[in-house]
């Protein structure tokens, strides 16, 4: 028979293992007279004497079997105190080594912080730059429009003054066209002139020769 299970002890989940409480000693040793009981009955033919001895014996076997037990339960309590005593020691090296893994996770930390810092005046510094670069590059664009603007002037005044020429030799060759003309005129209008005074005078010597051949006629008569 098992007397791991007749014994009635518990067993925690975790593998602890309990006495058991005053109670369970009734029920083993009710076991134990119900083992004697089932070897009297085997041992019916038995003599009385030799009953008695089979059930001494019986008794007898049944205490050291409690006792394999009590003394088994108490191993199994020492070993659990001393589990206990160990998860305890596991319990502070575990804690030690958590606290070890901490500090040093808080290193890491603290040199990431660091170098986050120094990352964050790099980034400053950069940007410090960049912003001056892009300041001087909006400069060198602004003296470029400048610059562009002022040839844009330039050839819209060289334009103005070619414009300006081609206009004035325009008029020029307008007024010298003009003189011309007019020229052509005041040479039209001597020869008119010449004309008129050339009619003018052959009819004044046209009227002196009838004045004059008026006068002889009379005097001829």
């Amino acid at each position: 028979m098992d007397t791991s299970y007749s014994s009635g002890r518990s067993q925690s989940p975790t593998g602890t293992v309990f006495l058991p409480p005053p109670i369970m000693w009734n029920s083993l040793y009710k076991q134990a007279e119900m083992e004697v009981q089932f070897l009297r009955e085997e041992k019916k033919t038995c003599t009385e004497k030799e009953a008695h001895m089979l059930e001494l014996r019986g008794k007898d076997r049944t205490i050291r079997n409690q006792k394999k037990e009590m003394d088994r339960l108490q191993v199994c309590l020492w070993e659990e105190e001393k589990k206990k005593r160990d998860g305890g020691t596991e319990k502070d090296e575990m804690i030690e080594q958590l606290q070890s893994e901490t500090d040093h996770l808080r290193a890491l930390l603290k040199d990431e912080r660091r170098r986050r810092r120094v990352e964050r005046g790099i980034m400053k510094e950069w940007k410090a730059e960049i912003l001056r670069l892009r300041e001087a590059e909006s400069h060198r664009e602004a003296e470029r429009q400048r610059e562009a603007e002022r040839s844009s002037e330039t050839e819209r005044s060289r334009e103005a003054e070619r414009a300006t020429e081609w206009e004035n030799q325009r008029k020029m060759q307008e007024v010298n066209r003009l003189k011309q003309l007019l020229e052509l005129l005041m040479v039209d209008l001597q020869l008119a002139h010449v004309r008129h005074v050339i009619v003018i005078i052959k009819r004044q010597c046209i009227f002196t020769r009838l004045k004059m051949n008026g006068s002889s006629m009379l005097t001829q008569c």
